[in-house]
């Protein structure tokens, strides 16, 4: 029997997911949010199913890298690869990118935006198409 000023475990667990959505509408109300930070967070699912292990076959990693890139421009591809350290291992800042190609920062973060959009919507679909066929 439940006594007075104790919860039942429904009630408790009700109490709790109730605080979990308070707390997440108090981390959104602070500040603009981006949306690596929400998925970050949980608070967004991945709209990609696929893992990276689905996408590159077996094989040559350098060589499908470089194919899974090459549709983008010459910028955004140096970007990336800078970024992400692929090929030498090293991940740059924004900053350093910025530096090594003459651009700044904030051009940097849009550069590499617009490529990891255009590798999300055009290249991954087609490259999955290719390879799961």
């Amino acid at each position: 029997m439940v006594e007075q000023g104790e919860f039942t475990p429904d009630q408790r667990k009700e109490m709790w997911q109730d605080q979990i959505i308070e707390e997440q509408a108090r981390f959104l109300e602070r500040r603009p949010v981006s949306l690596e930070e929400l998925y970050a967070e949980g608070l967004l699912i991945d709209p990609n199913p696929y893992s990276p292990s689905d996408i590159l076959p077996q094989g040559n990693l350098r060589d499908t890298t470089a194919e899974l890139l090459a549709p983008l421009s010459e910028v955004q591809r140096r970007v990336l690869e800078m970024d992400f350290g692929i090929n030498t291992g090293i991940e740059k800042s924004r900053r350093e990118i910025g530096e090594e190609i003459g651009r700044s920062k904030r051009a940097v973060s849009r550069i590499r935006g617009r490529a990891l959009v255009k590798l999300r919507k055009e290249v991954l679909p087609e490259h999955l198409r290719e390879h799961l066929q």
